[in-house]
């Protein structure tokens, strides 16, 4: 982040499979405080699709929170998502998988000085 404060996000995720298939997953957003090293959760969002849906439907889910900047050059951000499945997506083809850092869109805006 470009400075101290506290920082509100929201990120969206436009998410389908190349199959009809059913699936549980999940996007968290995620801060560092230590360059990456390691992350913690600040905002999550999940969902279930029944397999009813054919292929290639397409579902948006939006994630958004606030965090704490306390030291600007040390502070990471990333969208992390969680899937079962091989054959999803998020808009644009890109495969999901454990930890990606993909979303859809971003808004990043300072919401207070510390």
């Amino acid at each position: 982040m470009p400075s101290t404060g506290y920082w509100r996000v929201q990120a969206s995720i436009t998410y389908y499979h190349t199959s009809a298939t059913g699936d549980s997953f999940a996007f968290a957003l995620r801060h560092s405080t230590d360059s990456g090293s390691s992350y913690n959760h600040f905002a999550t969002i999940g969902g279930r699709l029944d397999g009813s849906l054919p292929a290639l439907v397409k579902v948006n889910w939006v994630v958004a929170g606030t965090f704490k900047v306390a030291n600007a050059s040390t502070s990471r951000l990333i969208v992390y998502g969680v899937d079962i499945r091989t054959d999803a997506r998020i808009m644009g083809g890109t495969q999901t998988g454990t930890d990606s850092g993909y979303c859809t869109s971003m808004h990043i805006e300072k919401m207070a000085n510390l």
